[in-house]
């Protein structure tokens, strides 16, 4: 009852955003006066009706509550509710929590058998599977919609499912038959002035950019922004502006291009559109790339691939590994793109329909030969550093042709000897500095738990010493009162003792790996100052590590942090923990400041060294990458 007379207040706001007085106070009175949670229910969705779409914040938290008085039962209100929350989610780009929604609501509908209702949802789910890459399923979904409106001659529907499909067609590359679908709309919406048109427009344009009719799409293409701006559509202005920076990337405008992108990476964050921020975020690192910045490029695409994993979207996660694949390709860094190639040869195979299966073959064909292509640089990149090494000893050999056979032999000898001194002793003294920094921090750490035993424990056992001593001479009240003083210390002393036992080993750490560092997150976070994101993967979940591996790994996630956290000015931090090919990924970013790379090594502070020296125990690599304002990437890379 609390929480809903709570509601009711919330319901009362209602007044600043419907058209009219009468109507707010007529759904306020009717909320008050409900009696069953279905009327509730009922009411919630003529509120969610009521508020216009410009404020989509305000209805869908309406929609919630609304589906939480339904959750129980299976009424209409609840099949629309769910696909109301699942239209704003899918609008935001948040693909697998619409499709949870919508199936919330798919259900419903099925039990009530109302076909209205069913098939807009399944057009719906069709569409998030689209744009999450999941084409296979997109077209179950959309063809099985669009079935119905053919037999209901719901037109309006039609053209909707018409356009989603073409646009499923061109994701997968298929131009022919996407385009079928757009020409069966087109001459009916070539001169309306709806978001519809404008959409088809949009799609027909990128369809014409593949082809390179270029002045076919500028016309579309400022037919669509004027539409969208007259209809108030941020989303599809900024749609469009991604659409028209492709086409100035095509026409070799990359400049422009940046421009678009930018704008519509403003509009995708003022709108909460996720998905949408990493698409521009992608194409602008694809222009860093192509202008030599590598290095912002490489960080934004793992960066990107981060999310679209935890959103589980299919298509960005693709674009990501492809553009990380040609970067590494052009380095010459054939192990991290044969890495990232596996991965999205393994994404590639979730595929399942018979579209899919020829896309598959492309792919895989696609790897084989980039694989032989990859493989035949490196020969020949090698040969050819063997051709130089050979020309070098051969006009070496011409400079000391005078010198006998003896002296060369006593030289190369030297050169030996010498050559493995060095590397011993360079080894032994990187060696000594990793021993060096465990051993300063075991003694930093030895001196502060001598120190709490000293100043805390020795003092508060040494005053319960003292009152032990004075009990002969007390009285009973006396005796009561000390007696209860005493037992405060004593506590104290124990949770003293239990604070520096944690210290030693976190609390968290005998329920696991994943426990500790999800609890480490959380209390960051919690502090206000920085948001830490924490995402690890099932198979990681699903292993058990011993104490000591597990410890030393959250001893490193923690220096890592504090690092963050004290030098890039970050507000955002994200740990990631995954396996592949028998190895633990662990990559930490954060959208910081960014820092010289080279200024590790120069580093006098004892974290970089801590950091280092822990991997180096565990026989494991680390790879740190930072951009001035892109931010840090950091990539652990440990041996199972």
């Amino acid at each position: 009852m609390r929480l809903r007379y709570i509601f009711l207040l919330l319901v009362s706001g209602l007044l600043l955003v419907c058209n009219a007085r009468g109507q707010s106070d007529s759904l306020l009175n009717a909320y008050k006066a409900a009696k069953s949670t279905e009327e509730r229910a009922n009411i919630c969705y003529k509120i969610v009706t009521a508020i216009p779409d410009s404020k989509a914040e305000v209805y869908v938290a309406y929609a919630r509550e609304g589906l939480s008085e339904a959750y129980a039962m299976d009424i209409p209100a609840k099949a629309k509710l769910a696909n109301t929350i699942g239209v704003y989610q899918l609008q935001k780009g948040n693909y697998d929590s619409a499709i949870f929604y919508f199936n919330i609501g798919l259900s419903t509908a099925k039990v009530l058998k109302s076909e209205k209702i069913i098939n807009a949802i399944l057009g719906n789910i069709g569409v998030s599977y689209s744009n999450k890459g999941a084409y296979a399923e997109a077209l179950k979904y959309e063809l099985e919609s669009l079935s119905y409106y053919d037999r209901a001659k719901d037109v309006e529907n039609v053209q909707r499912m018409n356009i989603a499909i073409g646009n499923t067609y061109y994701h997968m590359q298929q131009h022919k038959r996407a385009l079928a679908y757009f020409n069966k709309v087109y001459p009916v919406l070539r001169d309306a002035k709806s978001n519809k048109a404008a959409g088809l427009f949009n799609s027909m344009a990128l369809m014409y950019t593949d082809m390179g009719a270029y002045g076919k799409v500028l016309e579309l293409q400022k037919k669509a922004l004027e539409i969208h701006r007259q209809e108030g559509d941020s989303q599809g202005v900024a749609n469009t502006l991604n659409n028209m920076g492709k086409t100035a990337i095509a026409l070799g405008d990359n400049n422009a291009a940046l421009r678009y992108f930018n704008d519509a990476l403003i509009i995708a964050k003022a709108l909460g559109n996720n998905s949408l921020m990493d698409v521009e975020r992608q194409n602008i690192a694809y222009l860093d790339a192509k202008e030599g910045n590598t290095a912002a490029a490489i960080l934004q695409y793992k960066k990107s691939l981060i999310a679209a994993k935890a959103n589980g979207d299919l298509r960005l996660q693709k674009t990501a590994l492809e553009s990380l694949i040609d970067i590494y390709d052009s380095m010459h860094n054939f192990n991290a793109a044969n890495r990232y190639m596996a991965e999205y040869q393994q994404l590639s195979d979730t595929s399942r329909d018979i579209n899919y299966v020829r896309e598959i073959a492309v792919a895989e064909t696609k790897y084989e030969t980039q694989k032989a292509l990859r493989d035949r640089d490196r020969l020949s990149y090698e040969s050819k550093q063997q051709s130089i090494a050979r020309i070098q000893a051969v006009r070496e050999r011409n400079r000391v042709i005078g010198f006998s056979a003896g002296m060369i032999a006593l030289l190369a000898i030297v050169f030996a000897l010498a050559w493995r001194i060095r590397a011993i002793r360079d080894k032994a003294e990187e060696e000594k500095g990793f021993t060096r920094a465990i051993f300063e921090g075991e003694q930093n750490e030895r001196i502060r738990i001598a120190r709490d035993l000293h100043d805390s424990i020795g003092q508060m056992l040494s005053v319960v010493l003292m009152r032990l001593g004075t009990l002969p001479d007390l009285n009973q009240a006396e005796l009561k009162e000390s007696a209860g003083i005493s037992t405060q210390l004593v506590n104290k002393t124990l949770e003293e003792v239990r604070t520096i036992s944690h210290n030693l080993i976190p609390e968290d750490l005998h329920f696991g790996i994943v426990r500790g560092l999800e609890n480490l997150c959380q209390k960051i976070s919690s502090a206000g100052e920085v948001g830490v994101g924490l995402n690890i993967s099932d198979e990681v979940r699903a292993r058990k590590f011993g104490v000591a591996f597990s410890l030393s790994l959250y001893r490193i996630v923690q220096e890592v942090l504090g690092n963050m956290m004290r030098h890039s000015g970050a507000s955002e931090i994200n740990v990631s923990m995954s396996e592949s090919a028998s190895l633990i990924i662990l990559q930490i970013t954060d959208n910081g400041k960014g820092f010289d790379t080279n200024s590790i090594g120069e580093s006098k502070g004892i974290g970089w060294k801590n950091i280092f020296a822990r991997v180096n125990l565990l026989n494991g690599s680390v790879d740190v990458q930072s951009a001035r304002i892109s931010g840090t990437h950091i990539e652990i890379t440990i041996p199972q």
